[in-house]
């Protein structure tokens, strides 16, 4: 299947998207993990769960985009939004959140 490069653009910005929303998640769950005691099985299971779902909706998200196709923009993408997301956001959520549960 032949998409312009506009579909491209948007598939990726999408992904990114995605990757940011994941990563913000997680962040969640990291800050649920400082307010409540976790012994390493519920730390495992909460990761597999995460996980299991980050995976689901990144699969969801490659049919309704790509018919399935997935294409290494799209993993690139999550990525790169993961990445923005840490690199830009987490350290302020983190630090916000922390001052607001004590």
């Amino acid at each position: 299947m032949v998409i312009t490069m506009a579909g491209q653009l948007y598939q990726l910005l999408i992904m990114m998207i995605c990757g940011f929303l994941l990563a913000f998640f997680y962040d969640v769950i990291r800050l649920f993990r400082r307010t409540a005691a976790h012994t390493l099985f519920y730390i495992g299971l909460e990761d597999a769960v995460f996980w299991l779902v980050s995976a689901a909706v990144f699969f969801m998200l490659v049919l309704w985009l790509d018919f399935g196709q997935i294409r290494l923009f799209l993993v690139f993408g999550v990525f790169i939004g993961a990445v923005i997301y840490y690199a830009l956001i987490s350290p302020v959520f983190l630090k916000i959140s922390a001052a607001a549960v004590k």
